[in-house]
């Protein structure tokens, strides 16, 4: 995991995200889409193999004002396909390989959220500052609380 040079203002990250709630909600209460390649909200979520014909290179589109916080952040670290990823209490992702490194800014989080990474437990802080992370490697993420939901906005990058 390696901590990027430029910081983010988390508060104007959390108005954003909760004003794209309040107007789309979450999709299978987890995700909502940031890019993609015809600007609706909620393509591009999920697996990249439900969409045939595209590849995650193809999500570039932003689907948010180009003016927000963390539209800085998406265009800031040349990033494609991301999205703001929600994993609830006492959940955790299964154990998988991406075609691509990801950038995660955590926006909300807790010192019992962890990203794994190999047999390696990590905390991504919620520090303003993004971590680029080598999700071509097997890999997992946990939210170890009871009652707190891990908010991380995450997005691909050129390896």
């Amino acid at each position: 995991m390696i901590k990027l040079s430029n910081q983010y203002d988390l508060q104007k990250v959390a108005v954003e995200i909760q004003s794209l709630v309040d107007k789309n909600g979450w999709w299978q209460e987890s995700q909502i889409s940031l890019q993609s390649p015809t600007g609706e909200m909620h393509h591009g979520i999920g697996k990249i193999e439900w969409f045939d014909g595209y590849t995650e290179k193809d999500f570039t589109k932003l689907n948010i004002p180009a003016d927000w916080e963390i539209s800085r952040f998406i265009q800031d670290n040349n990033l494609y396909r991301t999205r703001i990823m929600k994993l609830n209490p006492k959940q955790c992702y299964s154990y998988h390989i991406d075609r691509s490194p990801r950038v995660h800014l955590a926006v909300t989080t807790h010192q019992h959220c962890f990203f794994m990474e190999d047999d390696k437990l990590i905390h991504i802080p919620n520090d303003g500052y993004p971590y680029l992370v080598d999700t071509t490697k097997y890999h997992t993420a946990m939210n170890c609380t009871l009652d707190l939901e891990r908010i991380h906005i995450v997005g691909c990058v050129e390896q």
